[in-house]
């Protein structure tokens, strides 16, 4: 008896036992299985055998795949209904394709260690290749596993059994394969695709899934988490169906049916607050050098099989001043100092203050979960500098003090999620923005246990498919017949001229492009050699804490700076205090339940205090001369950084903006800054001529003389 509602019913027990001749009974597996996963009996119709994995006992946690029962369990409402009989069966060959991404949150020393991927299913498996020393293994591989299943029709999916996939560590002892488990875990595949009624094969939509591996004594603690995908086919439908290439390609290069991901541009901008808390690394106390890397999602080998580059890199150093700072002003000085932290005395602190931005490659699925490593480093050893004899005994690379590494795939370019355009509002699109943002948030969820997609969701998914299929084939048939395109009259309805429409090759060939058009200024005839001033408007302060027992004051925990008080501590760009570790993954600095990092004294080596942001697009790079400063990568630009003025930034203005200064407008700020330019130009050309901005300079510059106007008449 069992009450109808399926969160109330019993769960299903299966057990496995072993007797042996002189021992008793000994169980050696079980699994617990919800009674509503179970096929509702049918009379005339015998459900299909599946195969039930197994959770294995203590004393069997180590054994290399887990075992599991081919059975058949129905449900009915009485229990008066005949058996079915067995069905008809018979051996078959298979494709199992295990599309293999990464690993994260590796819960081992990865420093030595040569981490792959296992998949087995049927008695076959698979190893990737072992990656050596990496905190994020990236396979990015599709294995491919031939299989023998039975199946009752060749067009029918077959009774698939489960498949293990195993994270470990790959050595070699005197010639002799030791492989240690790690963790690992049993997922189930049953969807097989199909042909529709013209022949043509369904579409096939790979969805990888973040899925826990479990390891340790009970099989009971996760040791890791893997990115992975399966698919199912008939081996002699093989070459007909190739596997997905899972390596991102550019937008030019991208087929939705070939790919699954793209590369979208972006500009990585980085602003390098300091360096806080460094232990002392033995008797050396040099400033450190800080390194931001960005991992490419990139085949490692090009097209004629040379060797990329693996990371987008930034370089930052310690200077004594700010940029363009002077000696004898104090506030141009950046501070270092010591303090005692992390359980040490003599921790170092910096002052950097820079900025810095790199052009990027990322993909456009979140789930794929880029990421950002800010390393610091000493500075390398070097011996006989200055001399033909210089030597670094050590390496280009100094010692590593530590590493923070935080996810990106919550700050891509807002007009990345589908629906967000740039010509509507924010406040229009901004419930659609927190969606794509939860979107990315879930996608990098992980799960105990792969969830195959249900018999509804791919319905679903497949009949999106099979729409925009529709939408393509009307298009090109549209194509086919096109009417013969007629020229446009030189005044229209609206009696707007030719030069004012937009332009068409054959329909309007006078017209204007829309990249090129040029807005127009316009104004009120009184307002045009005037600018009208708006009074400020209201200014609050910070909120007072009225819980604080009847003082205005505020009441704060801790550091300042370290202040997840929203009432107490709001700046525009928060400084958070990353931790410096060491072959650690990606850290949540939003997440409330970490623990205090102050207090993991064996674990953090210091902090880095970064924001960083990525806006959609390339932007040009500046080029700099020092040895430590950004180095040109294959997406950096390579030009000349342009002449920049050093009193005042010029700024090109794309449309008639107010700056609230006494020259009025950006666009004669810049003209402003050019003139002064000019002025350096000719000083260095002729030192005895004086280079002084005057104010027929000006005056020539900012307003034409054919126009005199009060403003001028001012100046």
């Amino acid at each position: 008896m069992a009450p109808e509602e399926a969160k109330s019913q019993p769960l299903v027990m299966v057990n496995v036992y072993t007797r042996g001749v002189l021992s008793g009974k000994v169980r050696v597996g079980y699994a617990m299985r919800q009674l509503e996963n179970f096929k509702k009996y049918e009379p005339g119709s015998p459900g299909r055998p599946r195969y039930i994995p197994l959770e294995p006992m203590p004393f069997n946690m180590h054994a290399r795949i887990p075992g599991s029962v081919l059975m058949v369990i129905e449900h009915f409402t009485t229990d008066d209904v005949p058996r079915h009989n067995r069905r008809t069966v018979k051996p078959m060959v298979y494709i199992v394709r295990a599309y293999v991404f990464m690993a994260r949150n590796i819960k081992v020393d990865t420093a030595g260690a040569n981490l792959a991927l296992r998949v087995a299913c049927a008695g076959i498996s698979k190893t990737t290749e072992p990656e050596f020393g990496q905190v994020r293994p990236m396979w990015m591989k599709p294995l491919e596993l031939r299989v023998t299943l039975c199946s009752d029709h060749p067009k029918e999916p077959p009774t698939m059994e489960p498949i293990t996939v195993t994270l470990l560590d790959s050595r070699t002892v005197l010639g002799v394969k030791a492989d240690r488990d790690i963790g690992k875990t049993v997922c189930t595949y049953e969807y097989m695709r199909h042909k529709d009624n013209m022949g043509r094969w369904e579409p096939f939509r790979l969805k990888p899934q973040w899925v826990q591996l479990f390891g340790g004594n009970y099989g009971s603690v996760a040791m890791g988490e893997v990115l992975i995908g399966f698919e199912l086919l008939h081996s002699k439908f093989r070459a007909d169906l190739p596997a997905i290439q899972m390596w991102p390609v550019s937008e030019e290069e991208f087929n939705a049916t070939k790919h699954f991901s793209k590369l979208k541009k972006a500009t990585l901008h980085f602003s390098l607050y300091g360096l806080r808390d460094l232990i002392p690394m033995g008797g050396r106390s040099e400033e450190p050098l800080v390194s931001v890397r960005v991992k490419k999602f990139e085949r490692p080998e090009g097209e004629e099989g040379a060797k990329r580059s693996k990371y987008y890199s930034m370089n930052f150093k310690y200077e004594k001043l700010v940029e363009e700072g002077q000696e004898d002003n104090k506030d141009d000085h950046l501070h270092k100092w010591k303090t005692d932290a992390l359980g040490q005395q003599g921790c170092r602190n910096f002052e950097f203050f820079q900025v810095q931005k790199v052009n990027v490659m990322l993909p456009d699925k979140e789930i794929l979960q880029p990421f950002i490593a800010i390393r610091v480093l000493e500075k390398p050893m070097e011996l006989f500098h200055g001399t033909a004899l210089h030597l670094k005994p050590f390496g280009d690379e100094g010692t590593l003090v530590g590493e923070s590494r935080q996810s990106l795939n919550l700050l891509y370019p807002c007009t990345w999620y589908e629906g967000i355009t740039d010509g509507q509002p924010y406040s229009y699109q901004e419930n659609r923005i927190k969606r794509g943002v939860d979107r990315a948030s879930r996608a990098c969820a992980s799960r105990t246990l792969y969830q195959e997609e249900s018999a509804e969701e791919r319905a679903k998914g497949l009949q999106a498919e099979k729409e925009t299929r529709r939408q393509q084939q009307l298009e090109y048939m549209k194509s086919l017949i096109s009417m013969e395109e007629e020229k446009a009259e030189k005044i229209d309805s609206r009696a707007m001229p030719l030069e004012l429409r937009p332009y068409r090759a054959t329909y309007n060939p006078n017209g204007y492009l829309p990249e090129v058009r040029e807005p127009l200024r316009v104004r009120e005839e009184h307002a045009l050699n005037m600018e009208r001033l708006s009074s400020f408007g209201k200014r609050f302060g910070e909120r007072s804490n009225k819980d604080s027992d009847g003082s205005t004051g505020l009441r704060l925990r801790g550091k300042l700076e370290h202040s997840k008080q929203v009432h107490v501590f709001q700046p525009d760009f928060w400084y958070h205090n990353a931790p410096l570790m060491r072959n650690a993954d990606i850290v949540d600095l939003s997440d409330e339940t970490a623990p205090d990092w102050n207090f993991m004294h064996d674990k953090v080596f210091g902090f880095v205090k970064c924001v960083f942001k990525l806006m959609d697009g390339w932007e040009d790079l500046p080029q700099g001369d020092d040895d430590y400063e950004q180095k040109p990568t294959e997406e950096s630009d390579d030009e000349d950084e342009p002449v920049a003025v050093k009193d005042v930034e010029p700024v090109v203005a794309q449309s008639p903006v107010d700056t609230g200064a006494g020259v009025g407008l950006l666009d004669d700020a810049a003209a402003l800054a050019n003139v002064r330019a000019d002025a350096r130009k000719r000083n260095k050309m002729d030192d005895t001529q004086s280079a002084v901005v005057t104010d027929e300079d000006l005056r020539h510059t900012l307003v034409p003389p054919c126009c005199s106007s009060p403003f001028t008449e001012l100046m």
